[in-house]
């Protein structure tokens, strides 16, 4: 009810980015879409948190979606998203491994994930 109230009242970005958002968020582990299990789950549950969430929330406070700045502003949130799915990912590299799912710690590997670790707390400074 509070979506279709933001969208009657701001507009439809709030429905796209709310469609993203539950494309995004049932897909995760969810068929078909199953994205936690393809290789790419930890990277949109990131963009769905950071980016996304900061972006929706200036568009329903200020009614402008042009602004890229919130989009920027989301990246850190994001970041630290991605960097606690790969902590849960490398603790479950051999259950994950064992039943097919295919995490992004498994496809960087566990010696090479520490660099996108690197990269992902050097990007939020």
């Amino acid at each position: 009810m509070a979506g279709i109230y933001l969208f009657v009242l701001v507009g439809w970005p709030v429905l796209i980015l709310a469609m993203a958002g539950l494309i995004i968020g049932v897909g995760y582990s969810i068929p078909p879409l199953k994205f936690h299990y393809r290789g790419y789950g930890e990277l949109l549950a990131a963009l769905a948190m950071g980016p996304l969430v900061t972006w929706g929330s200036y568009i329903v406070q200020t009614g402008i979606y042009t602004n890229p700045a919130p989009l920027i502003v989301g990246i850190p949130n994001g970041l630290f998203t991605l960097l606690i799915l790969i902590g849960s990912g490398a603790l479950e590299i051999d259950a994950c491994r064992a039943v097919g799912k295919i995490t992004l710690v498994l496809l960087v590997g566990i010696r090479n994930t520490r660099y996108v670790v690197y990269v992902s707390i050097a990007s939020c400074t």
